[in-house]
Formats: structure tokens, sequence, C-alpha cells
């Protein structure tokens, strides 16, 4: 009994947790009454680790970390590629489908 009780604990939590967000400056404001928005990702400003890295210095660190575990540049090649696949398809992809599965607004990207 203690074991459901607890995995139903955790799952409400989960429930609770994943619905918050934090807008860190503006508001939302202009999307009211729209039913379309065209997005343009940007990931200029991301960062990755506690360090807050630049994609350049995240880049540097996989690929000696590739290179410290004895694979072949070649392995850190495929990573790369993996990479700016997942940045031009399936974070978008994702973003999309989560944004045009839980708003009104129909989301699309102008590449």
């Amino acid at each position: 009994m203690k074991k459901l009780a607890f995995a139903f604990f955790v799952f409400l939590m989960g429930m609770v947790c994943a619905q918050k967000m934090k807008v860190t400056s503006g508001n939302f404001d202009f999307l009211k009454g729209q039913t379309e928005l065209n997005l343009q990702m940007d990931y200029s400003h991301m960062t990755f680790y506690k360090e807050n890295m630049d994609e350049t210095a995240y880049l540097a660190k996989q690929e000696n970390d590739i290179r410290k575990a004895g694979k072949s540049p070649d392995e850190f090649e495929k990573w790369k590629k993996d990479w700016e696949y997942s940045k031009t398809t399936q974070f978008v992809d994702k973003f999309l489908a989560s944004m045009n599965k839980n708003t009104d607004i129909k989301t699309s990207v102008n590449n």
C-alpha cells in the first residue's frame, strides 16, 4: 500500500511541476486572439551545464570527452551531425507538436 501511495504522490507531483512555467521577462499578452504563430528558432543564447557554456564550448567539451573515451574522430563527427539534426529537426518538431497539442494556436517554423 505504501508503494502505491508513493507512486501516486510521485505522479501527482510530476503533473503539478510539469505545468509550471517561469516568464523571465515580458508576458504572453501578444498571443491573445492569435490563431497562427510562425516561429524562428534561435539557439544563439543557449547555454549548457552549470558552467553556462556556449555552443562552441559545448561542442569542444563533447569532442574532448569522445576522444578521452578512446573513440575515433569520426565518432565526434557523427555525434556533431546528430546534434545539428536534433537542433534543426527533432527539437523543433517536439516543440511544435507540444504547442499544437496544448494551445489553440497552430504553430509552424519559417526556415
